[in-house]
């Protein structure tokens, strides 16, 4: 990708590690306000989460629409940002003494703000650390296979994630055992009421169990790694003294950052960056999460774009305009009280989708709520009913597939193009 950009001192450059879709909403910005911008990248391609449970499934698909504006995988010859430099490895460590990451082979980068957007551990669903296309590739068509000859399948959690997994495993292998874990009450934990059931309803009918009240007790001897898939079989210790038998595959979705090379009073719980009323570390002022912080419970595109435009807003201010002290920047992160729970759930896209409108003040059968596109052939229009009765069908399932496979990649896709890499240091 050739560049005419002036980069500036490290003083004056942004790092953000991760280049998935918080990365480049904020990179893009960026660059357009004249910001030397560095995206560090563990792989040299970009997947999208939002797709990936589909495309993991068909590994046909993902092969032959790599690269492409309606495939779920894209290199950085195609997705790269123009005027943006790239750095691809695998950060182990910030020294917030020296504002300088270290990577994995030794290589430092400094930074004169950095931005975390390195999103959650999606294990099968993204690319370990440092895979290359190729072995991702091999891995995606060897997965469906490994589906297949297992007896027993365990998913640790039971949000959005885990029962969009759950599904398209089921629908790959009907037969075999297939069980969620999950900490609260019930799958899905926001969703009450007639939601709730819903969603218990499709579960029982498609044979997937749900292990309510209880946590999955991994080992803290180094012999896991944290937000890893495990494809041996293996028992299982739950919280609540139990135990889980013979499990040839467990794929966990807690909903933890990939944020292990931060230091630990940085972040919460689940790995998330603690920030304040800016988007702001608590504890760098130099340092800023978008998709990863504590403020936001639910990560989903409109959570992102207000995130992400208060947190460029905040680091223009500092770089170009020299501010030091956090009370005198311009932007702070809004309540979307609106995003606190999921809006709508797939399990297993293009089988079955549920929305819970009831979060937005909708009352189904009587009053409903389109999107406002206006679209006669939307999902949430009238004339397929969703206004008038509980939006959750196989129907809706196949309308949902039909919209989003056709908008395809959701990070924006130009012809190839050589990235710029940044220059390293040892």
């Amino acid at each position: 990708m050739s560049s005419n950009t002036s980069y500036a001192p490290t003083e004056k450059t942004c790092v953000i590690i991760g280049g998935g879709m918080c990365g480049q909403n904020v990179a893009t910005a960026l660059v357009k306000h004249d910001i030397s911008v560095i995206i560090v990248q563990a792989n040299a391609f970009s997947e999208q989460p939002v797709l990936q449970p589909w495309f993991l499934t068909r590994p046909e698909m993902y092969a032959g629409k790599a690269h492409t504006k309606k495939g779920s995988v894209a290199n950085l010859e195609t997705v790269g940002i123009e005027g943006a430099r790239y750095v691809v490895g695998t950060v182990v460590e910030l020294s917030n003494a020296k504002n300088q990451i270290t990577f994995a082979d030794g290589r430092k980068l400094d930074f004169g703000v950095l931005v975390i957007a390195a999103g959650n551990h999606y294990p099968a669903l993204m690319a370990k650390p440092s895979e290359t296309f190729d072995e991702r590739l091999a891995f995606v068509k060897a997965f469906p296979g490994k589906v297949r000859a297992a007896k027993s399948i365990l998913v640790g959690g039971a949000g959005p994630v885990a029962l969009e997994v759950a599904s398209e495993l089921r629908r790959v292998n009907p037969d075999c055992k297939i069980q969620l874990v999950t900490s609260g009450t019930h799958a899905l934990g926001t969703w009450t009421g007639t939601p709730r059931t819903v969603i218990a309803g499709r579960l029982a009918k498609t044979n997937i169990g749900v292990v309510a009240g209880a946590r999955v007790v991994l080992p803290d001897d180094g012999s896991y790694v944290q937000g890893s898939a495990v494809y041996e079989r293996a028992d299982y210790k739950l919280s609540n003294g139990k135990t889980i038998k013979d499990v040839d595959i467990f794929l966990p979705y807690f909903g933890i950052s990939r944020t292990g090379f931060l230091p630990s009073e940085m972040t919460s719980g689940r790995g998330r960056v603690k920030v304040n009323a800016h988007g702001q570390s608590s504890k760098n002022s130099s340092v800023f999460a978008v998709g990863c912080s504590d403020k936001y419970p639910v990560i989903v595109e409109p959570v992102i774009v207000k995130e992400a435009a208060v947190v460029v807003a905040n680091i223009i201010s500092i770089l170009k305009d020299g501010t030091s002290s956090s009370s005198k920047l311009v932007g702070s992160l809004p309540e979307l009280p609106g995003q606190a729970s999921p809006m709508y759930v797939h399990l297993g896209l293009g089988q079955y989708t549920a929305m819970n409108l009831e979060q937005k003040g909708c009352v189904y059968g009587l009053c409903g709520r389109c999107c406002g596109c206006c679209n006669p052939f939307c999902p949430c229009c009238a004339c397929l009913g969703w206004p008038c009765m509980f939006p959750a069908s196989e129907c809706q399932g196949k309308c949902f597939e039909k919209i989003l496979i056709s908008i395809g990649n959701m990070h924006p896709i130009h012809p190839a193009k050589t990235p710029v890499m940044a220059e390293m240091v040892r």
